[in-house]
């Protein structure tokens, strides 16, 4: 039987190595709250004091409960700078908190084992000191002795701090920092073309200007060569430049079966499109220049209006004129037409041998027949030299390339 003593305890003795408690006569046995020790009764240990009988009680205490070491939480391994960035050739200062009296090891993203630093006894900080790191950038994993983890990032060599997206055709500036003072970068675009170039200032500050003709419109990563910085890369948005739209005819007034030239500007390597008041003409293309040209054939005689759009709707309006040919009449047609005698200098009539153009006083243009002689009615057919044309008098006939009989009247019989 166990009986719970609170209160009303006179004495504690010890009496025979047992644990021994002196009772008032008053005391009663009391049910105190769990977070009393509790007491055994033992009656075979009753003793007496001349007063209250003695009662040896077995004490019985609560477990403590006990942690292993493997069940302790391990101390977390952090880093003071995740991200690092030091000139070629320089040191890697990396800082951070791990178990007192515990070390850390330091790898490579390939695995190479780069050192391994300790903490001191009571104190949980770690200084690691790297030396020789590669130019580029560098991922390094720490893994402390608890196998905790933590990640830092080192970049070495030059570092890009700004570039801004660009206008197709406009130069851009890049700037930078971190490279060796003194050392060349160089600025390649996706197919390796040289687009710019510096030296980095003595402080491992470096700007250079690049040129974007040779980028093409949308994203493009540009690798950046530094002697002997390493190599690191960036990314430039290059936009479409918005190029005016010039059109004009190159013979804006032509005569009908004439070739109509239209020429312009235009958003390089695009299409524009031609046309008139009734529709579709052609399509031009654009070369790398930005220049189009295109020929329109069998325009009508008239006014036109050539309406020139480009890919990015802009319109030029071209105005033409196609005027009729001139029609051929007597007296202005074929060769020597509309010429008297004191026009023509130093020509020889055939059939006239020594006359000149001066005894010509009349000539007139007659068309040919179908069988090749003259249609003019009244002309004698005596004598002449030109095959199917006889000539009466002082009349001299010429045949000309036009179909056309040219006769002239001179002044000598």
């Amino acid at each position: 039987m166990k009986r719970t003593i609170a209160l009303g305890l006179a004495a504690l003795v010890t009496c025979g190595g047992a644990l021994a408690l002196s009772l008032p006569a008053s005391a009663e046995a009391l049910d105190i709250n769990a977070s009393t020790v509790e007491l055994g009764l033992d009656a075979s240990a009753l003793e007496l004091d001349g007063h209250a009988p003695v009662v040896a009680l077995d004490i019985e205490a609560p477990a403590t409960e006990q942690v292993s070491d493997d069940q302790m939480p391990a101390y977390q391994i952090t880093v003071d700078t995740p991200v690092l960035h030091i000139q070629t050739g320089g040191t890697a200062v990396i800082t951070g908190l791990i178990e007192a009296a515990s070390w850390v090891d330091i790898s490579d993203a390939a695995g190479s084992h780069l050192g391994q630093f300790w903490s001191g006894p009571g104190d949980h900080r770690f200084t690691a000191q790297l030396f020789g790191l590669p130019a580029g950038a560098q991922t390094l994993t720490l893994i402390a002795e608890n196998g905790t983890r933590a990640v830092v990032q080192v970049q070495v060599g030059f570092l890009i701090d700004h570039i801004a997206d660009v206008v197709q055709g406009d130069a851009f500036t890049i700037t930078g920092s971190g490279g060796q003072p003194g050392g060349l970068i160089l600025v390649l675009t996706p197919t390796y073309a040289i687009i710019g170039d510096t030296f980095i200032a003595a402080d491992g500050s470096w700007t250079l200007t690049a040129e974007s003709a040779n980028l093409a419109v949308g994203p493009n990563e540009l690798t950046f060569l530094g002697g002997p910085d390493g190599e690191n890369v960036a990314w430039v948005t290059v936009t479409a430049a918005r190029y005016t739209l010039e059109a004009y005819a190159e013979n804006p007034v032509s005569t009908v079966g004439d070739p109509v030239v239209i020429k312009g500007h235009a958003q390089p390597v695009s299409v524009v499109a031609i046309a008139d008041q009734n529709g579709m003409l052609s399509l031009a293309w654009v070369d790398e220049s930005g220049q189009f040209e295109l020929t329109l054939n069998d325009i009508p005689v008239g006014l036109w209006q050539i309406v020139v759009t480009s890919q990015d709707a802009q319109q030029v309006v071209v105005d033409i004129e196609v005027l009729a040919a001139a029609p051929v009449t007597p007296g202005t047609g074929g060769e020597g037409g509309g010429e008297n005698g004191t026009d023509v200098e130093g020509e020889t009539a055939p059939g006239s041998e020594g006359e000149t153009a001066s005894d010509v006083d009349g000539e007139i243009a007659l068309p040919l027949t179908e069988g090749g002689a003259p249609a003019a009615a009244g002309l004698a057919q005596t004598g002449g030299e030109v095959p199917g044309l006889a000539v009466a008098g002082a009349l001299t006939a010429l045949l000309t390339g036009a179909g056309i009989v040219l006769l002239r009247r001179h002044s000598k019989a």
